[in-house]
């Protein structure tokens, strides 16, 4: 199984698995009747695919099935996950949830089905509070959830070694760019790796000072 970026081809896929699980999997949580208005059967397929390109999305990927898809968007809202109705409990969400909360520092939220709550709350999330979303005259239950996503020390160590020491492959670089014969034709290369190593320093510093704090 491989975890990859989502792919405007995966739309009708991705439309089909979300139909499939909604019916199956979350048929012991809700009646027919929520499932219908929840699930319809028919996407906009247009709106669907924007969506997923405007948000981090990923999808599961085994043998050219998609196996599974979440979308997180840029506020840390955690938006859709799913996992085909055939491949539940392979831990194929939390692979998912690892590669879309990897990206994110801060409070992440979603709202979370009776189904998958267990499952948020193994992963950290408190419950907020419970809601009831209506759907064409429908009521279902669902649930604000809420985390703070703080790398540990051990992540944020981890992250200062390797960020030193790609700071100095990046000054090794400029020095060996600035000791050739005709500097000049390598203007933009050594100034973009100037740049890197200033942003990179300004990463290593941030983290030192989270690091100091922990410590303290």
């Amino acid at each position: 199984m491989i975890i990859r970026k989502y792919r405007p081809e995966d739309c009708a896929a991705t439309a089909r698995l979300f139909y499939d699980t909604v019916h199956t999997v979350n048929a012991a949580d809700y009646t027919q009747a929520q499932l219908d208005v929840w699930a319809t059967g028919t996407v906009d397929s247009d709106r669907w695919n924007a969506s997923f390109l405007s948000h981090d999305t990923v999808v599961a990927e085994e043998n050219g099935e998609i196996l599974g898809f979440g979308d997180m968007d840029e506020t840390g809202y955690l938006d859709r996950l799913y996992v085909h109705r055939d491949y539940q409990r392979r831990g194929i969400a939390t692979v998912i949830c690892d590669e879309l909360e990897g990206a994110v520092l801060g409070k992440i939220t979603t709202h979370a089905s009776v189904t998958a709550k267990p499952f948020f709350e193994n992963r950290g999330y408190r419950v907020v509070r419970a809601q009831q979303v209506e759907r064409q005259g429908v009521l279902l239950t669902n649930f604000v959830m809420e985390k703070e996503n703080i790398p540990t020390g051990e992540e944020l160590t981890e992250a200062k070694r390797q960020i030193s020491s790609t700071i100095r492959k990046l000054r090794e670089t400029v020095k060996t760019l600035e000791g050739k014969e005709n500097p000049a034709r390598l203007k933009s290369q050594i100034t973009l790796a100037k740049r890197r190593v200033k942003a990179y320093t300004v990463a290593l510093r941030l983290i030192e000072k989270e690091l100091e704090k922990s410590a303290l």
